[in-house]
């Protein structure tokens, strides 16, 4: 009977690791990508599927994941999902490709985009201000182009590309190579350019439920940050927090060439090109719990003998609370926004007048500007020696600010956010951390 046992035991757990063999293996990557790409995002789903596995079967069981099943839509998700930006083809925009397995689905998807969320079809193309897709249904193939203010004949050439196989990387490629032996979970890489002086590389690992995304990025002089940065603090506790400081790099004026300039400036109220004007080479951001004051109405209602009765109404009105600090290289930003109109006196006290939610009071010390939604006394100053701080800790934000979110960004309300970045002579390093 021992015997038995053991030979059984034997049997099984040979089943098991040929099988784990099996389903962990890596395949090649199929994915076209055009030899042109400066820059490949990579999700390798084998991966990321065996170690969420790995964590249910013998992690504690309560992690709830989400996915998007793109199988819906008629589409198959492939072994390693992959995204690339070509700058000079299509700038500002990011493509990827999917394989169609369900033309029948896949049309009822395309229709109720057209239907439901403002696309324009034409030509096995659906499109809207931000995003394209087009399709070759004799390949069964479908490429999708997201990026800002959206040229359709750039994004086209692209996917002609992709559908004809021509000008596409070959599978020998050494990004490939390294996408096929790599452990991790997923890869961010950048091709040698413009902003880019060696080529770089960004690595994505998922463990005990949590996701980092880090490496160094090696970028040309003009582009790089200061090694220290001296900051403009607060002593009151903030639920987010976030640090920016460019110093001489050109890094904000290559970012704000990026931009939807239209949509920053009704965001913000900053025109972009006035900023750049004056220079601004460092951001600090705060947000504070809000303010909630109350408000009462008198009203009438009928009693059940239909008689009039005063009724006392109290409503809550809750205002974001927010200090941020900007320092610019050039003098003079706080007068053309008073010229501008978008700072103005009421009762002597200059206002920023472009957030409508809130009172939020203006004031210039030297090159900095403040923008706080009330006075704190204890401002202080410190030295780090990292140029990008961003901490966000959603489980405890007000759940007010909370509400202000879209129903689609559900996802950050249980997050915890940390990404840093430091500079040490050429090496760009950034650290990115996101709870599961």
């Amino acid at each position: 009977m021992k015997k038995n046992f053991i030979r059984l035991s034997v049997v099984v757990g040979a089943i098991l690791l040929v099988g784990y063999y099996f389903y962990s293996k890596k395949e090649k990557v199929t994915n076209p990508i055009p030899s042109y790409a400066d820059s490949v995002w990579v999700l390798d789903y084998v991966n990321i599927r065996n170690t969420l596995l790995n964590d249910y079967l013998f992690g504690s069981g309560e992690s709830n994941y989400e996915y998007l099943n793109i199988k819906n839509y008629g589409l198959s998700i492939p072994n390693y999902v992959m995204a690339f930006g070509c700058t000079e083809k299509a700038p500002n925009t990011i493509f990827t490709s999917f394989d169609i397995t369900d033309s029948t689905l896949f049309s009822s998807w395309t229709d109720s985009l057209v239907l439901n969320y403002n696309f324009v079809a034409s030509n096995n193309s659906w499109e809207n201000k931000n995003i394209i897709i087009t399709c070759n249904k004799e390949k069964s193939l479908v490429v999708l182009c997201i990026g800002i203010q959206l040229t359709k004949e750039n994004t086209l050439e692209v996917a002609n590309d992709i559908f004809t196989t021509k000008n596409l990387m070959k599978p020998e490629n050494s990004l490939f190579q390294e996408i096929y032996k790599s452990n991790n979970h997923g890869l961010v890489w950048f091709k040698k350019g413009e902003t880019i002086d060696e080529e770089s590389w960004l690595t994505l690992n998922i463990k005990d439920n949590e996701m980092s995304l880090e490496g160094d990025l090696f970028l040309n002089k003009e582009y790089q940050f200061p090694e220290t940065s001296k900051w403009q603090l607060e002593s009151d506790n903030s639920q987010a927090s976030f640090y920016m400081n460019f110093g001489e790099s050109n890094f904000w004026s290559k970012l704000a060439s990026k931009i939807d300039k239209e949509n920053f400036e009704k965001t913000t109220g900053f025109n972009s090109d006035s900023l750049l004007n004056y220079r601004p080479n460092s951001w600090s951001m705060f947000l504070h719990s809000p303010s909630i004051t109350q408000d009462s109405s008198i009203s009438y209602e009928y009693d059940e003998n239909f008689n009039q009765v005063e009724v006392t109404k109290v409503t809550n009105q809750v205002s974001p609370n927010f200090s941020l600090f900007t320092h610019f290289g050039s003098p003079g930003f706080f007068s053309y926004l008073v010229n501008d109109s978008i700072i103005k006196y009421v009762d002597e006290t200059p206002v920023f007048t472009s957030f409508p939610f809130a009172k939020v009071i203006a004031k210039e010390q030297g090159n900095l500007l403040e923008l706080n939604t009330k006075i704190y006394e204890n401002p202080v100053s410190g030295t780090f020696d990292e140029f990008l701080v961003l901490e966000s800790d959603f489980t405890k934000v007000d759940s007010t600010y909370l509400n202000y979110l879209s129903p689609k960004m559900d996802i950050v309300k249980r997050k915890k956010i940390v990404l840093v970045g430091t500079q040490k002579g050429d090496s760009t390093r950034i650290e990115l951390k996101v709870n599961l």
